[in-house]
């Protein structure tokens, strides 16, 4: 059975945080969140339990067993792609209903960014990331919200790459200079819910036209956080 709701001023689920994020405001902005393993996936239930409905999610992998712990997927997900698993537990809990998009997004296979207003952007590796901003970097209104994670340390950067693609590319850095480590052998429940928590809470501020820092540091070994401008 397929349920679709439409926010109303009664609907009584979302009001109690509303003085914080009202959705009333904000449920229908546009969302694409690229890739849906152990910080996009969670990121885009956050997100729908604050009542954005517009989210895009774009992934092509299939669930494996070892992606279960972190990652928001059940246990018979396994084998399932993860747009068509993530898509139903999206759906169970929240109702709202996300868009899918089963494919990589490359320079030979780009995708338009114009329809939308925040990218969470959450691949794993640094020239995916390059060539997916750059991609962004002609849509003056778009914001990017883009992540980093070594085992206890996050660092999200949030920005527009209309205005600071050369800012970012300061930060950028090849593969070859990245961690070796598999993504996923980083990934342990609480620090992965540790950044699920802040991407959502830089979504609510990004659709608020709020300022965020460029970039926020947290150090989940020491329990510091700074946030810089830069």
């Amino acid at each position: 059975m397929t349920i679709f709701m439409t926010m109303t001023s009664t609907d009584k689920r979302h009001s109690n945080g509303s003085w914080i994020f009202n959705p009333e405001l904000f449920w229908e902005e546009p969302i694409i969140v690229i890739w849906c393993w152990g910080i996009g996936s969670p990121a885009i239930y956050y997100m729908s339990q604050m009542w954005c409905t517009n989210i895009t999610i774009v992934d092509c992998d299939e669930i494996e067993e070892h992606n279960v712990a972190s990652q928001f997927y059940k246990q018979w997900d396994v084998g399932k792609l993860k747009v068509d698993a993530l898509a139903e537990n999206i759906e169970m809990f929240t109702w709202v209903q996300v868009k899918k998009i089963n494919r990589f997004i490359t320079k030979e296979n780009p995708l338009d960014f114009s329809e939308y207003k925040l990218v969470v952007l959450a691949v794993d590796n640094m020239e995916a990331r390059k060539n997916i901003v750059e991609m962004c970097s002609d849509v003056e209104w778009l914001t990017v919200i883009e992540w980093r994670m070594w085992w206890e340390v996050l660092q999200i950067y949030t920005f527009q790459p209309f205005r600071d693609m050369e800012k970012w590319l300061n930060f950028w850095y090849s593969d070859e200079e990245a961690l070796p480590d598999q993504c996923t052998f980083k990934s342990i429940s609480y620090n992965t819910w540790c950044a699920w928590s802040v991407i959502a809470s830089k979504v609510a501020r990004v659709l608020k036209w709020e300022d965020t820092s460029f970039v926020t540091n947290i150090d989940m070994k020491t329990m510091k956080v700074t946030n810089n401008n830069l």
